[in-house]
């Protein structure tokens, strides 16, 4: 392998979706709480939890995932996150189209959702975060967008500095193949992603 292979191996790794530490806790403080009123729920939402960090922390070998398999990782990490939060309307998650016959790159779309996630004003009675995913064809159409609390701070800037590294690995993964198109509106933040 030259210098340059080298180099893209190494940025890959570097911008690899990685599960926040603050969501790990939260997550694992939530459930411990829920231990005590549904042991049940508790035990499956730990064990959400469980895959979330397998996903994260194996080796990852494979250059493809399903999408399927993708969208199962995002909807249990949406389902973990929606326990620290009394507002049921919080997340909109809609899916369309086959997903079990295309491939993914792996914890490609995953590091979307936790920025929305990590960034999203607080508002009780109304939709937070829309998470739309629609495949057409041989074609992933992806768009995720929240109501950003405040652009005045520093968090922000590191919402946008995430979103870059995103764009780096796609340009690495998916070069002349992806279309990433990122807008701020009203204090709507919209990312949409199309891979081919």
């Amino acid at each position: 392998r030259g210098l340059g292979d080298v180099y893209k191996r190494q940025q890959l790794e570097l911008v690899k979706a990685q599960l926040d530490p603050h969501f790990l806790f939260n997550s694992l403080n939530n459930i411990d709480v829920l231990i005590q009123q549904d042991a049940e729920k508790a035990s499956a939402y730990l064990n959400m939890l469980s895959d979330l960090l397998r996903h994260s922390l194996q080796p990852n070998q494979q250059e493809r995932n399903t999408l399927k398999a993708e969208v199962d990782l995002m909807k249990k990490y949406v389902e973990l996150q929606k326990i620290r939060s009394s507002n049921e309307k919080l997340v909109d998650f809609e899916v369309k189209g086959a997903t079990d016959h295309l491939e993914i790159a792996p914890s490609l779309l995953l590091p979307f959702l936790e920025n929305a996630f990590k960034y999203h004003a607080h508002h009780q009675n109304e939709v937070g975060i829309h998470i739309r995913l629609e495949t057409r064809g041989t074609e992933v159409h992806f768009q995720c967008s929240n109501r950003i609390a405040t652009k005045q701070n520093t968090a922000f800037n590191s919402f946008k500095i995430g979103n870059e590294l995103i764009q780096q690995r796609l340009e690495l993964l998916y070069p002349s193949r992806h279309e990433l198109t990122v807008d701020e509106k009203d204090d709507i933040y919209t990312v949409s992603l199309i891979l081919r």
